[in-house]
């Protein structure tokens, strides 16, 4: 698709094997959790504002079902790990998460400021 529309890509790198795979989906699930946090809220006054036209307002309903269903199934994997780990691993799971979580705030916060800098 990028070669039909002429646009330039540079080579990606080769990622190997992640140095610890459950860091990434905490990372990935937390991210989505918060990135539909705000989603979810602001569809239902994209629909009141009459801003948005409703057909493209309505194409957001499947996408939200969707995202709800990785919400679910993050939430019960986070479910049964707690389930199943003994204390210490609790302990560690928990830190694991608080990083994961807060490295998702930052990012955040990180993207807000760069586009402040780039709407002055």
């Amino acid at each position: 698709m990028l070669a039909s529309y002429g646009i330039a890509t540079r080579p990606q790198p080769v990622c190997g094997r992640p140095r610890d795979p459950e860091l990434g989906f905490l990372r990935t699930g937390h991210g989505e959790c918060i990135n539909s946090f705000f989603a979810f809220g602001l569809l239902e006054p994209a629909k009141r504002s009459g801003f948005f036209p409703m057909p493209l307002v309505e194409t957001f309903g499947p996408i939200v079902q969707e995202e709800a269903r990785h919400i679910l199934f993050f939430a019960n994997y986070l479910a049964y790990r707690r389930a199943t780990l003994s204390w210490i691993g609790l302990v560690l799971f928990q830190v694991k998460c608080s990083m994961a979580i807060l490295e998702q705030v930052f990012a955040r916060v990180a993207m807000a400021f760069a586009t402040r800098r780039q709407n002055r």
